[in-house]
């Protein structure tokens, strides 16, 4: 039988007919390794017990057929090192032995490593993406305002959140709804344009649109967005009231929806101080996910007030005018806020609601001189008191500046800080016991 080899090999073993190596021959690649010490030792005592079986394969095939099949090992070489060989084994006649050929597949390896890997980060990317996919359709689809998903070549509509489909009743199957054709005659060539702007640009100006016979005006606004794979219009509308004389209107105006348009953080707690309502402007100063439920949460979970419960103090006092208070965020990181409350109590309601307005940033300047000062007290000392206590008197009277500081940075409020410092606050009441004792 006769074959070929496309390349040239790596290493060569003889190996007679017990698999014991009686010649190797080496390519310049894995020359330099003293691989010489392998005669007269049989071939499965250089690689490892687990790779064993797969050199026993190569030469059962080989005295069966002739021929093996290359096999990859994983070949230990006299230095140490480990490298992926593919092996063929050939048998040379009846009683004469075996010729092993190997070539050295590293770079074969490592590239099929690489390949692995970036495989494994296409597949990681792509269920990132489908997980984003799928928040994104979850905002689009809770989001009270009106939102749709419009083709960009016939305007239908793709898909429309449950605000769209309430505020425009639109039918059950959306999707051979035309927007242009639902508008009155007289904005339907606005309406065109600002779509195809959006297609061309990527976006487009708010228009007063007038929908249905009612013609109820909207503010639309569009951009262009990748949807499956597809290029669509985000198409949102707000609603325009135009009279609020009208009774009507107002009696259709959500509290919420006059909450959500409130310049400061507002919330509504009940009379246990738990979190009835709050508006985006509270999630976004306490940095909150827009997702996140805060209904019945403890008012004290994000108002904090000196050492005091803030809902105690709301039961004793029916109004607050601009209470100096922190805001504990969701990094858990303090911010000054001054608040306001009123107390609605009738046959409905029993709640209080609380507007709230964080301070501007005020820095506290320590004056250098009075730390030198202190710390120059200390010179007078020295040769009286051992090194040890003098640089322990020294670094007590750094901290109680740096203390004295925080705690006139956050008018008094000890909770803050020991937060500022990077302290625990009962490590913060230890020293300032310390101190106290001292003075």
């Amino acid at each position: 039988m006769r074959f070929t080899l496309n390349t040239a090999p790596d290493i060569r073993l003889a190996l007679d007919q017990q698999g014991v190596i009686t010649n190797i021959e080496l390519a310049n690649e894995i020359a330099t390794e003293n691989i010489r010490d392998w005669l007269g030792s049989r071939w499965f005592e250089t690689v490892s017990r687990t790779e064993r079986n797969k050199l026993e394969r190569l030469l059962h095939k080989a005295t069966n057929s002739q021929i093996s099949h290359y096999q990859r090992v994983n070949q230990k070489l006299p230095s140490g090192l480990t490298i992926p060989i593919e092996y063929m084994a050939v048998r040379l006649g009846e009683n004469t032995g075996f010729i092993a050929i190997g070539r050295d597949v590293r770079v074969v390896a490592n590239l099929q490593s690489r390949l692995s890997s970036i495989q494994k980060s296409i597949e990681r990317d792509h269920w990132k993406l489908k997980e984003i996919e799928s928040h994104y359709q979850k905002l689009f689809e809770s989001s009270s305002e009106a939102m749709m998903i419009v083709d960009c070549e016939t305007f239908n509509i793709s898909e429309a959140n449950p605000a769209a489909i309430i505020a425009l009743t639109l039918p059950g199957d959306e999707s051979n709804w035309n927007l242009i054709q639902n508008v009155i005659d007289a904005d339907q060539k606005l309406l065109n344009s600002t779509l195809s702007r959006a297609c061309r640009t990527g976006t487009s100006p708010g228009v007063l649109i007038h929908f249905g016979e009612e013609e109820t005006p909207w503010l639309i606004k569009a951009s262009l967005i990748d949807f499956k794979k597809s290029e669509k219009i985000l198409v949102q509308l707000q609603p325009i009231v135009e009279d609020f004389n009208n009774k009507h209107l107002i009696e259709n105006f959500s509290l919420s929806d006059l909450i959500n348009r409130l310049p400061d953080a507002f919330l509504i707690v009940n009379r246990n101080g738990k979190i009835i309502e709050a508006n985006s402007t509270f999630y976004a100063l306490a940095n909150l996910n827009s997702d996140e439920e805060l209904f019945d949460q403890n008012l004290s979970t994000f108002i904090e007030y000196k050492n005091n419960s803030i809902e105690e103090l709301l039961e004793t006092k029916k109004y607050l005018s601009n209470l100096s208070c922190y805001l504990r965020t969701s990094k858990n990181s303090m911010i000054e806020v001054s608040i306001s409350t009123i107390h609605i109590k009738d046959i409905h309601h029993n709640c209080i609601a609380i507007s709230i307005h964080p301070y501007k940033k005020t820095t506290f300047e320590s004056n250098p001189s009075e730390l030198k000062s202190l710390l120059d007290s200390k010179v007078g000392l020295i040769g009286k008191v051992s090194f040890r206590k003098l640089v322990s008197s020294s670094i007590e009277l750094v901290e109680k500046h740096y203390i004295d500081s925080a705690l006139a940075l956050t008018n008094g409020n000890r909770t803050a800080a020991a937060k500022m410092l990077g302290l625990s606050r009962q490590s913060l009441y230890v020293k300032l016991a310390r101190f106290n004792s001292k003075t």
